[in-house]
């Protein structure tokens, strides 16, 4: 591999072109191509940074470094469970940099591949069906990730019990499909029942629990019930912050859907305000102008700013945001039509 300028080895760390996968499976003949796809499988399994470093923002920086290798790999050749796993872990990782419409066919044709190879109730598979589920969440497919949803808590109830660590976190993801899909009081209702088991087995203040709390937030203000919501957020943003420090992904996450609460609850307008300015400037830190995410925050910030005085704090960013935000979900997502609004209201086009 070296000779051929197929790989270079430094700093612990392998580095291989992405074209060597192909490579590897056109070398032997037809009958052995099985054979070769299990060495490729071996390859893509080698380069897992996940357990590299311990820290994870390194981990991420060698994510980096090897996913393409991952991206040239066709999810429909992969033969073994432990590239199953990495490979659900890569795409995973492109759903944390917020590139969920790329990898959605990828991860959909990786759990087919899977349920092909292996049992329904096979660990690699369930665990691809989480990252699944994770996209079709983040990319507001929510009908897919309720159906999806269902199958995948009930294999893991038939294989962990409805108590098991993974039952339950498979059960919290199911929380805000749920909500958004209008079954808003299952969704409280899941996520109360859900919050009680983790903190029984994992403590109050565990990250798995506090995602929880921060959905069964969400779901609050999905019902209405603006008080529980803010009280529910701001209880979770200050233990989030005190166990995963201020510029942890769900931290960033919670502190915007604080200050949705705040906004929707028309009294704590200052304090969405701030709270969106202060999140915003972070995710532009930890995960890009460019993500998803804060586009969602610098839309959230521009539209209470003009709810409340009736002009918008930047109508160059709250242009970039519509129009990534367009790029990502389309024109019916609901912030597109809001800022649109506005910006027709100051009679600015869009």
């Amino acid at each position: 591999m070296g000779k051929c300028g197929l790989s270079t080895f430094d700093d612990a760390l392998l580095h291989v072109s992405p074209v060597y996968c192909t490579t590897v499976r056109g070398l032997l003949a037809q009958e052995e191509k099985r054979q070769a796809a299990r060495w490729a499988d071996v390859l893509l399994v080698a380069l897992d940074p996940r357990y590299s470093v311990p820290d994870r923002g390194r981990a991420r920086e060698r994510w980096q470094l090897v996913l393409q290798s991952f991206l040239a790999c066709h999810p429909q050749e992969l033969v073994t469970r432990e590239a199953l796993a990495v490979v659900a872990a890569a795409y995973d990782h492109m759903s944390d940099l917020g590139r969920w419409q790329a990898v959605l066919a990828r991860v959909e044709v990786l759990y087919r591949r899977g349920m092909e190879l292996f049992t329904q109730d096979d660990a690699a598979v369930l665990g691809v069906g989480d990252v699944l589920l994770r996209a079709y969440t983040s990319a507001h497919r929510y009908a897919d990730a309720v159906k999806l949803g269902a199958v995948l808590r009930e294999r893991r109830i038939s294989v962990c019990g409805p108590i098991g660590l993974d039952t339950l976190r498979c059960t919290s993801a199911m929380i805000i499909p749920l909500g958004s899909r209008g079954h808003v009081a299952d969704a409280v209702e899941l996520a109360q029942e859900t919050l009680v088991a983790q903190t029984t087995r994992l403590g109050a203040d565990h990250r798995d629990t506090l995602l929880t709390k921060n959905r069964r937030a969400v779901a609050e203000r999905m019902a209405g019930r603006w008080r529980d919501a803010v009280a529910t957020g701001e209880a979770v943003l200050e233990a989030q912050q005190h166990v995963l420090g201020r510029a942890h992904p769900d931290v960033l996450s919670t502190a915007y859907e604080l200050a949705c609460a705040y906004d929707e609850s028309g009294v704590h307008t200052k304090d969405a305000l701030d709270l969106f300015a202060e999140t915003l400037l972070l995710q532009g830190r930890v995960l890009g102008d460019d993500h998803p995410a804060t586009a969602r925050t610098a839309a959230g910030l521009e539209l209470v700013h003009f709810e409340a005085y009736g002009t918008l704090q930047s109508a160059e960013r709250c242009w970039v945001a519509l129009e990534r935000l367009r790029q990502e979900f389309g024109v019916g997502d609901r912030d597109v039509y809001r800022l649109e609004q506005a910006f027709q209201a100051l009679g600015m086009s869009c």
